[in-house]
């Protein structure tokens, strides 16, 4: 089982990382993080031992307090303005 778990996270995080080389001007941050989110659900659900709502949870809290900013500045400005 947690050969299958690392693969799906291997996945999953490999879809996360190409949904974020999408970041880009004019993209749409609202639908990139409920991607990442059904992503994320999706991985976790089959996991024995992990909550995937409390790991969604995380994802939340973090695109809340960090991540929606710099996806809104980037969506807006650009890579190397919003840097």
């Amino acid at each position: 089982a947690s050969k299958t778990s690392s693969a799906s996270m291997f996945a999953a995080d490999s879809e996360s990382a190409g949904a974020s080389l999408a970041l880009r001007v004019s993209m749409k941050p609202k639908a990139l993080i409920e991607k990442i989110a059904e992503d994320l659900l999706a991985t976790f659900e089959k996991a024995p031992l992990l909550d995937p709502y409390d790991i969604y949870q995380h994802l939340m809290d973090y695109w809340a307090e960090t991540m929606q900013d710099d996806c809104y500045l980037i969506a807006g400005d650009g890579w190397v303005k919003a840097a």
